[in-house]
């Protein structure tokens, strides 16, 4: 295949492949002339049936089914009639394997994208493009560039994170960057985006950034460290609010009056994170102990008339949130086989608490203005459990009878089974519901305790002049 012509063509068929994914590679490695490996993961169904996987003949899935439209053949590769598919696979099908239908054993999208790159629901196991990286471009200054999909490395070569840049209109822009790799014991990913937008209405503008990581550390064969946080926020997200039906007729992007005079917006600030230590006692016991502190901090500006605002019982315009988060747990599990069939036991402890600070202020035209209310709630919770539960049986006669069957035939015809598959194999650890003859559940009610304090205020709005 000829680099830049399969460049110019990806280029034009964006639902195939973003054409920035490979620009650096195109003017890093202008002078490579050897193999290329693009592995393409397209997971759910949507993305199957709008690509290779056309199924032009299923009404109940796709609209050019419905209509009739029939897909797209280049060779061997029916693709689904739109975007530029055809012209695409035209061009590259003698160089393109297509496989559909692949079963990737769960039905949770991180694991099922890191089944299909790497042929185990496991961590530590090696990227197919990191596999062909290795062998065929060693020694390169990016022989992996990696745009998404499962790009946490073992070790081979590391991934260059090709950011994802998107534009659009009213001032749509979204920029993202995602990468990991595993090391000596250490393993973790971590992502970060940027998004922000003028709005299609006035008054509708909106920002956004977010965080997530998590990092690995085996301390040795049985005993494992994982570090989680994420963050998010997003600053002043303006409310344009709702338009009655004369309004639409008048102007579809206007805001309401009253969201201008109020500003009406909300602003959101979450942070958390944990620390696990998982370990395996033996064959048959593990131990989960974990801990995790977090904030969340909302304050959103309502349009609520003044008058309203100033009555003795109300809370103003203003509601502003400030919350504090805490808690721990400790999880044994044991798993063994009873009468014939799985049986898992879980018992353990956790503790949750919480301190919120819950105020109230005048919205002064857009302003914050006099405190009207201002509330602290603190809760905590502590639990006892313990559970047993197992794989129930298939009730043989209910499968068997003709709705059950009619219902199963649908389940896979509309595509359903490309993410709840049937059989899906679960990690050791993890729990499997049991039949009510086989299970036993004891669950102990939580201790909770709740705390409340109050203070209400009435005061006057101050005056602000507009000019």
């Amino acid at each position: 295949m000829e680099r830049r012509e399969f460049l110019r063509v990806a280029s034009a068929a964006g639902v195939v492949i973003p054409w920035w994914t490979l620009l650096p590679a195109a003017h890093a490695q202008a002078v490579y002339s050897g193999r290329i490996l693009i592995n393409i993961h397209a997971d759910g169904g949507i993305d199957q049936s709008s690509w290779t996987d056309p199924r032009e003949k299923d009404t109940a899935i796709n609209n050019y089914a419905a209509a009739g439209t029939p897909a797209g053949v280049s060779g061997n590769i029916r693709s689904a009639p739109m975007g530029n598919n055809k012209a695409f696979f035209d061009a590259h099908f003698r160089q393109t394997l297509v496989i559909n239908g692949v079963h990737s054993e769960t039905n949770g999208h991180d694991e099922g994208t890191r089944a299909h790159a790497t042929g185990r629901l496991d961590m530590g196991y090696p990227n197919i493009a990191e596999l062909f990286a290795f062998t065929y471009g060693k020694g390169m200054p990016m022989p992996w560039l990696n745009n998404g999909g499962f790009r946490i490395s073992a070790g081979l070569v590391p991934p260059t994170a090709v950011p994802d840049l998107e534009f659009g209109s009213y001032g749509f822009q979204r920029y993202a960057l995602k990468g990991g790799g595993a090391t000596d014991g250490f393993n973790g990913m971590a992502s970060a985006s940027y998004f922000s937008v003028d709005g299609y209405r006035e008054h509708s503008a909106a920002r956004k950034a977010q965080f997530n990581t998590k990092i690995g550390y085996s301390l040795n064969e049985t005993n494992r460290l994982t570090l989680v946080a994420n963050g998010f926020n997003q600053p002043n997200a303006q409310d344009p609010l709702g338009l009655t039906q004369q309004q639409v007729q008048q102007n579809p992007r206007q805001a309401q009056p009253v969201a201008i005079a109020f500003d009406t917006r909300r602003s959101l600030d979450n942070l958390q994170g944990g620390l696990i230590w998982d370990s395996t006692l033996d064959a048959n016991d593990s131990l989960r102990v974990l801990g995790y502190v977090g904030s969340r901090n909302n304050e959103q500006f309502l349009a609520v008339p003044l008058a309203s605002q100033l009555a003795a019982t109300s809370s103003g315009g203003v509601s502003k949130l400030d919350r504090q988060l805490t808690g721990a747990a400790v999880r044994w599990t044991r798993q063994q086989d009873l009468f014939g069939g799985p049986l898992t036991l879980t018992a353990g402890a956790e503790y949750d608490a919480s301190t919120e600070a819950r105020q109230g202020f005048i919205n002064d035209l857009g302003v914050r203005g006099a405190l009207k209310r201002d509330e602290d709630n603190d809760v905590d919770v502590f639990a006892r459990f313990m559970r047993s539960t197992g794989v129930p049986p298939r009730e043989a006669g209910l499968a068997a009878t003709p709705d059950a069957r009619a219902g199963e035939a649908l389940f896979r015809r509309v595509g359903c089974v490309n993410c709840h598959v049937p059989t899906i194999v679960t990690s050791p650890a993890a729990s499997r519901t049991r039949s009510a003859s086989r299970g036993l559940t004891t669950t102990t009610a939580p201790v909770s305790r709740a705390r409340s304090k109050m203070k209400w205020t009435s005061s006057t709005p101050s005056s602000r002049v507009h000019s």
